[in-house]
C-alpha cells in the first residue's frame, strides 16, 4: 500500500510540475541506463518507448528519484 501510495503522489508532482511532457526525448542519469520517448504519464507509471521498441513501464516513484534529461519535443530553432 505504502508504494502505491508514493506512485501516486509522485505521479501528481510529475503532472503538475509539467517539466517532461510526452513525446519528449528522455535520458536516465542515475542506475537505470535507458533512453526513449515518453509515451504515457499515469498517476501510477510513465511508459517510455525506447528506440528498440519496447515499450518500459517505469514507477513514477523511481522516476521522480532518479536524475534524468529531457530534450523537448518542441521544434529545434536554428
Amino acid at each position: 500500500m505504502e508504494t502505491t501510495i508514493g506512485n501516486m503522489i509522485a505521479g501528481i508532482m510529475i503532472m503538475t510540475n509539467q517539466k517532461i511532457k510526452i513525446g519528449d526525448y528522455m535520458q536516465f542519469m542515475g542506475k537505470i541506463n535507458m533512453r526513449g520517448i515518453i509515451e504515457e504519464i499515469n498517476i501510477r507509471y510513465t511508459v517510455i518507448r525506447t528506440y528498440d521498441k519496447k515499450r518500459t513501464i517505469i514507477p513514477n516513484s523511481i522516476l521522480a528519484k532518479t536524475p534524468v534529461q529531457t530534450y523537448k519535443s518542441e521544434p529545434l530553432l536554428r
